[in-house]
């Protein structure tokens, strides 16, 4: 029983007649040959294989992040062609391999692309942005036949010792030919059979929770909940935030409604008041809980920077340089002290999110903006560069920092992100993998875009020199 758990990660089934019919299914796939030969039934049994690990791996992206994409199969269809193309061109085991390693590269890097159009949205809009692009994929396959077929495919050749004609056994096994076929299916249902069982181990490297059906709802309308392990954070991680976001966007907008000249102050209101309205119900509720908590306070104090730097003149802007110098520096080092030099939770479990982080940030950001208003901004190359790579940095920084634990951390301590060590190596590693996505992703796609979709109304943005 203690290697089943191993080899399922302990993700048995949860009721045993679906226990039976897992069981039940893997039995006749093992058997498909020789309970029903033949040519056609083999073709079908080997599609359900590969079909099945389509679903585990999709199972990975909806029941485990809550993550609803309608690209999925574009991503199955660039494996397929990798491997066609490459045995069109050479009937082989290493075209084989080289096709399927190069449909694989193509499916990260589409992805790496992907991510970086679609994970700027949620809820709905992700899906409506996946189906596009999905819709865009299949246009391109069916347009481009020297490449691809078009809508007739691809023929090729099998490899040595999968061709139909090739026999691996003089006389047949139980009446059965064990031919190139019989080998090509066991072949699929081995790797499916592998890819199964990984796909299970994935959630738990990254310490992923499966969703509910009504958690998956309550993400995708930004409605707070708490999961199964009792966080209260939606279930794509990185986006978390966006449910403060949203709330203070509404709140701004109900603000500018009521007044253009004092829709900022109005905005501040109500997420002041909502804040304190829910305060009372916070132990009840976990909306409550989730909207009175400081955090909010936070948007606050992104206006007050706002209006502290419009309301100095570039003059007193430059009078001030030292001691926003020394602000600056300061309330940087405090926070990384506060963040990583501290023993986890010590700190902030005793003071206030927004006095411990909340206001160092305010005073860091409105230090460094007026820095940059009293002429004293940076001219340094890598620092330009890392400020643009900052929304990659936000996307990939937490599954940096969970590989470096899951993987390395385990194994040596002093790797742990919540060490000071281990929070360094995890920001430089997060710093460097996000200056390459958006040097060698990010820009080449801005600029691809503004060149071919721009119009009249280009983006500025990542340009190259004049």
């Amino acid at each position: 029983m203690r290697l089943l758990d191993r080899l399922l990660s302990g993700d048995r089934p949860g009721h045993p007649v679906v226990a039976v019919l897992a069981v039940l299914a893997l039995v006749g796939l093992a058997l498909a040959p020789f309970l029903v030969p033949g040519a056609t039934a083999l073709a079908v049994a080997a599609r359900i294989c590969i079909f099945i690990l389509l679903a585990a791996s999709y199972d990975i992206l909806l029941g485990y992040t809550g993550i609803v994409s309608f690209a999925h199969t574009m991503f199955f269809g660039f494996g397929a062609y990798g491997a066609a193309i490459a045995l069109g061109h050479q009937a082989g085991w290493g075209a084989l391999l080289a096709g399927a390693a190069a449909g694989v590269a193509l499916a990260v890097a589409v992805a790496g692309l992907v991510a970086l159009l679609s994970l700027r949205v949620q809820a709905i809009f992700f899906s409506m942005v996946t189906l596009a692009i999905a819709s865009f994929a299949q246009l391109l396959a069916t347009q481009l036949r020297g490449l691809t077929g078009g809508e007739d495919g691809l023929t090729f050749a099998a490899p040595p010792g999968l061709a139909p004609s090739f026999r691996l056994l003089a006389t047949p096994l139980l009446g059965v030919r064990i031919d190139g076929r019989v080998l090509t299916y066991y072949l699929i249902f081995a790797v499916t059979l592998l890819l199964f069982l990984a796909a299970l181990r994935v959630p738990q490297l990254m310490g992923a929770t499966r969703a509910s059906i009504a958690e998956l709802l309550k993400s995708l309308f930004f409605i707070p909940f708490a999961k199964t392990n009792g966080v209260t954070q939606p279930l794509l991680f990185i986006g978390w935030s966006l449910n403060y976001e949203m709330f203070f966007y509404l709140a701004l907008a109900l603000g500018l409604l009521m007044s253009k000249r004092l829709g900022i102050w109005l905005g501040a209101a109500i997420v002041l008041l909502t804040m304190l309205a829910c305060l009372p119900f916070a132990t009840h509720s976990v909306v409550a809980r989730f909207y009175s908590r400081d955090l909010n306070l936070e948007f606050l104090l992104g206006i007050a920077s706002y209006y502290l730097c419009r309301a100095t003149s570039d003059a007193q802007a430059r009078r001030l340089r030292i001691p926003a110098l020394a602000v600056c520096f300061a309330s940087a080092a405090l926070l990384i002290v506060i963040q990583g030099a501290l023993p986890a939770g010590q700190f902030l479990s005793t003071v206030s999110r927004v006095l411990s982080l909340g206001v160092l940030a305010f005073l860091l950001i409105a230090s460094a903006s007026l820095l940059s208003q009293g002429g004293w901004d940076t001219k340094l190359a890598s620092l330009v560069l890392i400020g643009d790579a900052s929304y990659i940095l936000y996307l990939i920084h937490p599954y940096c920092e969970y590989s470096l634990d899951r993987f390395f951390g385990s194994r040596h301590p002093w790797l742990k992100s919540a060490t000071p060590t281990g929070a360094l190596i995890g920001v430089a590693l997060s710093i460097l993998f996000a200056v390459l996505v958006h040097l060698y992703g990010e820009r080449p796609t801005v600029r691809f875009l503004n060149r071919h979709f721009g119009g009249k109304r280009k983006s500025v943005e990542f340009a190259p020199p004049a």
